[in-house]
């Protein structure tokens, strides 16, 4: 393939050995076969805390699904459809989702992307010319604005949701989108605060329409339920068998609970914003086509890459909660509790609400849907975030008083590229460096640990992740690092860092003595190191795997023939749920040193001749049972740093931090208050 015309074979090596750099946290020793199914404890668990929540709040019926690792691993019904009958609720058990009805409508817009027909930053008016406001700033609107509730765009008035309205008609969101000629906007587009707007979604349902070619709900259909096999879904209310749908219900003014006389919330003219009618059945398949970036039972809805742009933050989104309201992306609410990364969102109506969380690192999704609200309003609570937010902290085990970290994430422009960053804690700084192929994600099990006692910064190297790739334009990883943490203004920090972003750590290390308060190796390479071993037979073959894989543009294959066969990942691909989650992140991986001439500048005087000259105090870890490879390079740096020490992780291979993550973290808090001292 000629794009590897640019890499020596020593290069070679070094990418082949670096590219499984992380990994999910995984027990001490290899599991059982694989599975999905919860243990009875579980169940009753599960059980108890549904039944506890309708009790409490007198909701006459639930529906809850749960996916595990690629299968759904819980589908269940409680109580009755409809209070007062004997009709029960059950997976299949149709109910209006609302806002959940959003997540498709982005998919729309980025399958659309994905095609080259939209841009995400592209002004709406070039998909609908007939879009008008009474503000001339309305022109400069994106895609990108709408999805991510930036562009001012107020929410419709009380006189635009007419729930009696049932109109079939093709131009019925050209009608409404009509009304939007008397309004103005809240701020300037882009730079408007957080504000969640129907409106907004209604007009990029309009743009699927119109750059499709077909009515939205036709779209939607075509493209994600029958695809996907979501067959009781639709955005139809005329489709649907009322035996099939939920009745809703609310608490009159004497607190009784009654059932609402008609399907409040839905209008056909909302339908992007709010329409679907769905069930936890079908939507258990929309959850683990997300959860495996777009592809289900080998079939794909959207590009692993286009599940970077939809959940990376966007602004903040907290709605005066909290908890799991923290930021919005593209169309989803994002949250990290207790060192869990979450993408959500959920609907309200009069009468119902719906929530669905996935949990990507942990393989895991729960859907919820409870046909009662507390009044004829929106008014709180909302039974069914708060009911699948216990759920899921229950399952992942994070405690419920746990309370979310103040992130700070962004982007600096330094050195002529942007870096992305996220930034959490008080005390003195720690920046994180993850391995090659990996990205911020890397530090999932230390970054909230560590923010409870410092200033933590983890962020993606240029070429890696959501910062920018390099241009032709020569730069040096470690002068990249310097220029991001005098953008965040901080002098020194201790450096922690992977394999090759092990190798990085050392390098700045000697470039910036002065801004290294401590190093924290994990199986670092070592640059111009010589006497290596050379490339054992599964190494070799691995490499040739995933070449040959990306010869065909296969990127989700080249992971997989690096995790199946490279030596590095022996222990962690047997694993039930850790094969998985490492697909995941070098499938988004985009290979720039593989498939592009990278103008990294490298020291003028090989690392490996300067070992001697770190004068910070070093802490080293190595798994017993990594490569020859990994334990030379070790060995040497902790023979050679005056000031290091090294550690032996048993029963590790190359990823003892992500292992045994609760050791890993008491071994680097104990080295970094040791060295306060």
């Amino acid at each position: 393939m000629k794009a590897f015309k640019f890499l020596s074979v020593a290069t070679c090596l070094l990418l082949a050995l670096e590219l499984l750099a992380g990994c999910a946290q995984m027990p001490r020793q290899p599991a059982a076969a694989p599975t999905a199914k919860p243990d009875d404890a579980t169940v009753t668990k599960i059980e108890a805390l549904v039944n506890k929540t309708m009790q409490e709040h007198q909701i006459p019926g639930v529906a809850v699904a749960i996916v595990k690792d690629g299968q759904v691993a819980f589908s269940q019904g409680f109580g009755v459809a409809e209070i007062g009958s004997e009709r029960a609720m059950t997976p299949q058990t149709l109910f209006p989702m609302a806002s959940l009805s959003k997540q498709f409508t982005t998919a729309a817009i980025m399958q659309l992307v994905e095609q080259g027909k939209i841009g995400l930053d592209a002004p709406v008016t070039t998909y609908l010319p007939h879009f008008k406001m009474a503000d001339p700033r309305y022109k400069d609107i994106t895609i990108r604005h709408l999805l991510a509730d930036i562009s001012g765009m107020p929410d419709w008035e009380e006189s635009e949701w007419d729930y009696a309205r049932r109109t079939t008609s093709p131009e019925a969101l050209d009608q409404v989108i009509g009304a939007l000629a008397t309004y103005k906007l809240t701020g300037d587009p882009g730079k408007a605060e957080y504000l969640y707007s129907n409106a907004g979604f209604d007009i990029l349902g309009d743009v699927v329409a119109k750059v499709s070619g077909q009515p939205f709900e036709k779209y939607v259909h075509e493209r994600f339920f029958d695809p996907l096999g979501m067959t009781n879904s639709s955005f139809l209310l005329a489709e649907i068998d009322p035996s099939t749908l939920t009745k809703l219900h609310w608490q009159d003014k004497a607190g009784k609970v009654v059932v609402s006389p008609e399907m409040p919330d839905y209008d056909q003219v909302h339908t992007p914003s709010g329409g679907l009618l769905s069930n936890v059945k079908d939507m258990s398949r929309w959850m683990l086509v997300n959860l495996s970036r777009g592809e289900l039972d080998g079939r794909r809805i959207l590009k692993a890459a286009s599940y970077g742009d939809m959940w990376t933050p966007q602004t903040d989104a907290d709605w005066g909660i909290g908890g799991m309201f923290q930021k919005w992306g593209l169309g989803w609410e994002l949250a990290e509790l207790g060192g869990h990364p979450f993408a959500w969102w959920g609907g309200l109506m009069f009468g119902g609400t719906s929530t669905m969380i996935l949990a990507p690192r942990d393989g895991l999704g729960v859907i919820v849907i409870a046909n009662a609200s507390p009044s004829e309003s929106y008014d709180t609570p909302w039974y069914a975030v708060d009911l699948a937010t216990a759920l899921t902290h229950e399952l992942l085990g994070i405690e419920t008083n746990a309370q979310a970290i103040d992130v700070k994430s962004g982007y600096a422009e330094v050195n002529g590229t942007r870096l992305y960053y996220e930034m959490a804690g008080e005390g003195e700084p720690i920046v994180m460096i993850h391995g090659l192929g990996w990205d911020t994600r890397s530090w999932d099990n230390q970054f909230a640990e560590f923010a409870k006692q410092y200033k933590v910064i983890r962020y993606d190297m240029r070429g890696f992740g959501k910062s920018d790739m390099p241009t032709d334009q020569p730069y040096a990883h470690a002068d990249d690092l310097k220029a991001l943490l005098d953008y965040l203004k901080i002098d020194a920090a201790h450096v922690l860092g992977h394999s090759f972003g092990g190798e990085i750590a050392i390098n700045f290390a000697l470039a910036y003595p002065k801004a290294t308060r401590s190093l924290v190796l994990i199986e670092p390479d070592i640059q111009g190191a010589q006497g290596l071993p050379a490339m054992t037979a599964e190494e070799e073959a691995s490499f040739a795997a995933a070449m040959t894989a990306l010869e065909k543009d296969d990127h989700a294959g080249a992971a997989k023939a690096l995790v199946d066969i490279h030596p590095l990942v022996a222990v962690s691909k047997n694993v039930p749920g850790v094969r998985e989650q490492i697909l995941k992140v070098f499938t988004d991986y985009q290979w720039f040193q593989f498939l592009s001439k990278d103008p990294v500048v490298q020291p003028l005087i090989p690392s490996a001749q300067r070992i001697g000259e770190i004068a910070a105090p070093t802490l080293v870890a190595v798994g017993d049972s990594t490569t020859e490879f990994q334990k030379i390079e070790v060995d040497r740096l902790a023979e050679q740093a005056p000031n290091a020490r090294k550690v032996v992780f048993k029963n590790s291979d190359h990823f003892p931090h992500l292992l045994y993550p609760k050791e890993f973290n008491a071994m680097v808090l104990e080295f970094l208050a040791k060295g306060q001292k």
